[in-house]
């Protein structure tokens, strides 16, 4: 008899999540909508959600990035995650999405 879905996702979990693993679990609630065309970006090409997400991430840094001056890319690199930085009532999710991310459930 095989093994378990269950065990199967025990396994991977300890392969690669925590100390020297690859990976980290990430939570999001997201609109219906953009789930939606995640989904169909991720099977247009192949990827699995999270695949998706990672390709989206990279090539949005790679544009960015080319913006950006060598000083400003040096910056980019250096900062602090936005939840550690000093005076940031406001995340900078407002400026580019088209949700509130901090909408209460």
């Amino acid at each position: 008899m095989g093994i378990s879905n269950a065990e199967k996702q025990r396994r991977f979990r300890a392969r690669n999540l925590g100390p020297g693993g690859n990976f980290e679990r990430l939570t999001a609630v997201i609109p219906i909508a953009t789930k939606r065309q995640l989904e169909r970006l991720a099977s247009h090409y192949g990827r699995t959600l999270a695949g998706m997400i990672g390709l989206l991430v990279h090539e949005r840094t790679v544009s960015l990035l080319n913006s950006l001056s060598e000083v400003e890319q040096e910056e980019f690199y250096s900062e602090a995650p936005i939840h550690n930085r000093r005076g940031s009532d406001e995340s900078a999710c407002h400026k580019y999405d088209d949700f509130d991310c901090h909408e209460e459930s």
